[in-house]
């Protein structure tokens, strides 16, 4: 059973070289919004075009077209043909889709304050290029913090980002969940968890799952104010085994907890 397993996530490298990244989530004809500050827009779908306007974080544009893709930071990206307001005037110009936030939300806490997420570069690495996030936090139109964190494999359409108070943990605002969806059989997948405090971001836990039938690894996270969940303390539950046609519906190879809580920089293991 633990050299299946562990063939199984060894094969993901091998899998990711075959497969396109899919992260970019613009629609022609709607709204987008800008996730980098200072955004050049240009008169064609080049750098090396003139500058015709510079937008802050945030800018709401409506997509119109898209054109040949650039490499920037290790990401393929097309550029698009947008329109804006730039002052009281409607313009369309030209901008690379990299600087659009794949979303945004609002803070739990603080109705002043926003949060932006979306790409930031990409590295190569041994098997696959490794993608890398970011989340910028944006009060009054000025940026105030940012982060950038690693991915887990591709960031497929279907990855989803959901938002959440401090769900118990004292001293922390805002959470951030990224789930990261394996977009085929055997694909990795995981989610990244960030912590606001009211000041600074904190990559705080990313935790993984799997299968490739019948083989499956699975991992959660309990939060205090979670069904079950512990004051003040985050629990980690880890099982990994075999789908089976039983009741039980599987066999277990690993079972296993870990509680942690948070020393206001990080999560610290208490016991396993």
């Amino acid at each position: 059973m633990k050299t299946t397993l562990l063939g199984f996530l060894l094969l993901f490298p091998l899998l990711l070289l075959a497969q396109k990244p899919q992260y970019l989530s613009y629609e022609i004809g709607k709204s987008s919004e800008l996730l980098a500050d200072h955004v050049n827009v240009r008169s064609g779908p080049d750098r090396s075009e003139n500058v015709i306007a510079t937008l802050p974080i945030g800018t709401s544009v409506v997509v119109l077209d898209d054109f040949e893709a650039s490499t920037i930071r290790g990401i393929e990206a097309p550029w698009l043909k947008v329109r804006f307001e730039d002052g009281n005037k409607l313009q369309e110009g030209f901008l690379w889709a990299g600087m659009l936030a794949t979303t945004s939300f609002a803070s739990k806490t603080d109705p002043k304050l926003r949060f932006y997420f979306g790409l930031s570069h990409s590295k190569e690495a041994d098997w696959f290029p490794q993608l890398y996030l970011q989340i910028r936090a944006v009060r009054a139109g000025k940026q105030i913090a940012k982060l950038e964190f690693e991915g887990v494999g591709d960031l497929q359409p279907g990855a989803y980002w959901h938002a959440y108070d401090g769900l118990g943990i004292p001293g922390i605002q805002d959470i951030f969940n990224l789930g990261f969806a394996a977009g085929y059989c055997a694909g990795p997948a995981g989610d990244a968890y960030i912590f606001w405090d009211g000041k600074q971001f904190f990559h705080a836990k990313t935790i993984y799952s799997g299968s490739d039938a019948p083989v499956f690894l699975e991992e959660m996270l309990i939060f205090p104010n979670n069904e079950d969940g512990r004051k003040e303390k985050i629990i980690l539950k880890h099982k990994s085994g075999e789908h089976a046609d039983n009741e039980a519906g599987e066999i277990l190879d690993e079972y296993w907890e870990e509680t942690y809580i948070w020393t206001g920089k990080k999560l610290k293991k208490i016991s396993k």
